[in-house]
């Protein structure tokens, strides 16, 4: 593979603020950009391990880049001249941001494509995430669909929430928390699909707005609780079966991960190896969790 100076010097000579991209783009890609050699440490990192799997080399490859944002790492395989690079993002602002990017860097992806896993049409070797594992609402439909494009597919996702440090772990859940309780200002550049009202009071209205003839304000707020970490669509399931049999679900297992109730998009979630094994064992997948040192590239 070629070296990964060669990249960044690239990166920064011709990516800058006046970019034609959107305001979540350009604050998310000028935060890649002042830790860019760790970025990059992670991308070759990746690739490295995906030829040590396979036994082939990156230019015989065919890869996705899933949940795939500013779309350099689409640009990084690009640029390592990998067979066939797939981008793919649910945002479809970071779809046009990714595409305009790789212009600018003359790195395009061959394929863009807005949605998920079921809007692939190509088989693929790899699928590489960074940042994405964690915020996926409904991992064993992901992973299944993942395996019908290929059984045999080598995933590599990359993670900061780290359920086994402390440190990051305590900062984490204080996330899920403020998440869940908070409700706040949405920062500059937020997307629009993102929600800044606490995730438990929007739970508890819309109980309470279809169901409130038949609940009273100790049941509604039972249920709010004890509906943390689903989608409107599937709370309705567990509310319905609350009325009929009067048994008050369980509260879930994980006592602060969370999630937006309208898009299903978790905060952080934090999964053991044992979570992960559950998703991906029945499908006859290894699992291997691996380390990475911490950002020494940080710039102040």
């Amino acid at each position: 593979m070629k070296s990964k100076q060669g990249f960044i010097d690239l990166v920064l000579l011709r990516l800058n603020d006046s970019l034609p991209i959107s305001s979540y783009s350009k604050t998310y890609l000028q935060t890649i950009c002042k830790n860019l050699a760790y970025y990059v440490a992670i991308y070759h990192n990746m690739l490295e391990s995906v030829e040590a799997e396979t036994g082939k080399k990156i230019k015989e490859l065919k890869f996705i880049d899933y949940g795939g944002g500013t779309g350099l790492l689409s640009c990084y395989l690009v640029w390592q001249g990998a067979a066939f690079v797939t981008y793919v993002d649910i945002f479809e602002p970071s779809v046009k941001d990714a595409k305009c990017i790789a212009t600018y860097l003359n790195t395009p992806a061959n394929e863009y494509i807005t949605g998920n896993v079921e809007q692939i049409n190509q088989k693929a070797d790899v699928l590489l995430s960074m940042d994405v594992i964690e915020h996926i609402y409904d991992l064993s439909s992901f992973f299944e669909n993942v395996k019908s494009l290929n059984a045999d597919i080598i995933q590599i996702h990359i993670t900061g929430a780290n359920t086994y440090n402390p440190l990051v772990k305590r900062k984490l859940v204080a996330v899920h928390l403020a998440n869940e309780f908070i409700n706040k200002t949405p920062p500059i550049g937020a997307k629009p699909s993102d929600n800044y009202r606490a995730y438990f009071d929007l739970r508890a209205e819309w109980i309470s707005k279809f169901y409130g003839d038949k609940l009273d304000a100790f049941e509604i707020k039972a249920l709010a609780e004890r509906t943390r970490g689903l989608v409107f669509e599937d709370m309705s399931g567990v509310v319905n079966n609350y009325i009929l049999t009067k048994v008050m679900p369980a509260l879930p297992s994980h006592k602060t991960n969370t999630c937006n109730p309208y898009t299903g998009n978790w905060s952080e979630r934090l999964l053991t190896q044992s979570d992960l094994e559950n998703y991906t064992k029945p499908l006859g997948w290894d699992l291997k969790i691996n380390t990475l040192g911490y950002n020494a590239h940080a710039k102040p």
